[in-house]
């Protein structure tokens, strides 16, 4: 039987096809097809070659083709179409071989993309800065968001704090970068993600401060007392709020006295007379 031919060759599959010219005795039933990898360890050690291995059968009613699929890319590998006889169901010797080597997958060559505008500053607080920017870009789509990253004062490295998702009816997208320490500069970036899963070029770095956090001081109270000045060398004994009842209660004493007096006096006058 003459080796099989090849109709389609890819990185993980392989067509082949055959004659139904065979030798020996019939009748024969199929076709086995039979695959292993052609790693040169047929010459020496056999246990530590790649074994045969099944990956089909064809029926002689059927058309003598078969896919070989699930291969690896960039490898080469030895086929072989068995006839299989009817009466012993043996498969014949594995031979003519049949080797190809599988192609080497293609990545698609993506120009990274990156923003065409510097994100702008929109507002700052002692904790947090606002950014925006336009969705405008240099490079291969689709994208699928933005990553935003900032460098904290004497770090030499990013660290991402946000994502953003695309959206292609919106021209302008925002992010609130928060949890940061007053009165700091980081430097901040935005980087485009592509849907591969590749991210873009960090393009523009620019650099904001967080507010100064202003000192907590007590305004001095306002006195609201009643009561007189105080002389300067008796403040301490001067009352700044009196009892509203007190005035009243010492006047009252004093009236108390002077009756008893002139009671006194009269019953004195009365009885010296």
């Amino acid at each position: 039987m003459e080796a099989p031919l090849i109709t389609n060759l890819s990185s993980n599959n392989v067509a082949i096809r055959w004659t139904n010219h065979y030798q020996g005795d019939g009748p024969i039933c199929g076709y086995g097809i039979n695959i292993k990898k052609n790693d040169d360890k047929d010459r020496g050690d056999v246990e530590s070659s790649d074994p045969w291995r099944s990956v089909g059968y064809v029926s002689v009613e059927s058309g003598l083709l078969y896919d070989v699929g699930h291969l690896e890319a960039n490898t080469t590998y030895q086929v072989v179409v068995s006839p299989i006889n009817c009466i012993s169901t043996r498969e014949s010797p594995r031979e003519p071989i049949l080797q190809c080597t599988t192609k080497t997958v293609a990545l698609p060559v993506v120009a990274v993309p990156r923003l065409l505008t510097l994100p702008q500053v929109k507002d700052v607080t002692t904790a947090t800065i606002k950014i925006e920017w336009k969705g405008d870009y240099d490079g291969d789509g689709p994208i699928c968001g933005f990553v935003v990253e900032i460098r904290p004062p004497a770090s030499t490295s990013w660290t991402s704090v946000g994502f953003v998702s695309f959206d292609e009816d919106e021209d302008v997208f925002d992010y609130t970068i928060e949890r940061l320490n007053s009165n700091t500069l980081y430097g901040i970036s935005v980087i485009i993600l592509h849907c591969s899963g590749r991210e873009g070029e960090r393009g523009f770095e620019f650099y904001q401060s967080t507010k100064g956090r202003e000192p907590q001081t007590k305004p001095p109270s306002i006195s609201t007392s009643t009561a007189p000045p105080c002389p300067a060398q008796k403040w301490r004994e001067c009352p700044q709020n009196p009892p509203k009842d007190e005035y009243p209660w010492k006047m009252m004493f004093f009236i108390a006295l002077i009756i008893i007096f002139l009671i006194l006096v009269v019953i004195i006058g009365i009885c010296c007379t």
